[in-house]
């Protein structure tokens, strides 16, 4: 196997032992591998996805939202630019979230993805 494929593959592996639900990503678009992926906010994605033989991208996307059957289900907010970055800080301010603790990702483009638990109590 292609050693990052491999490390890829290890840390979707990783994502599902923390409840989220990681799907292979094309390398060329924004988009999972396989076309029915929409399935999946409601049935549970196939084990052969994380296998070896299932995995054969360097790309991981997390399905998010309220519906995503997994333990762990997140909200996803896509920062690009300075002002969006700006703007998040001030109303993280106003709202007194500064103490919160966010999953924050740097995007290859230099945008950021803030990464939130949905709580237990919202429903689908």
């Amino acid at each position: 196997m292609n050693p990052d494929y491999e490390r890829a593959l290890k840390c979707a592996q990783g994502y599902r032992r923390l409840g989220l639900v990681p799907l292979p990503s094309r390398m060329d678009e924004k988009r999972p591998t396989f076309l029915e992926y929409a399935k999946y906010r409601t049935e549970t994605v196939p084990e052969a996805v994380y296998t070896t033989e299932g995995w054969q991208t360097t790309n991981i996307q997390l399905l998010t939202g309220a519906c995503v059957p997994g333990p762990l289900r997140v909200l996803a907010v896509d920062l690009d630019g300075d002002e969006a970055r700006d703007i998040f800080r001030q109303m993280c301010k106003s709202h007194d979230l500064r103490s919160r603790k966010f999953w924050i990702v740097s995007s290859p483009s230099g945008g950021r993805h803030i990464y939130f638990a949905i709580p237990k109590a919202v429903e689908q």
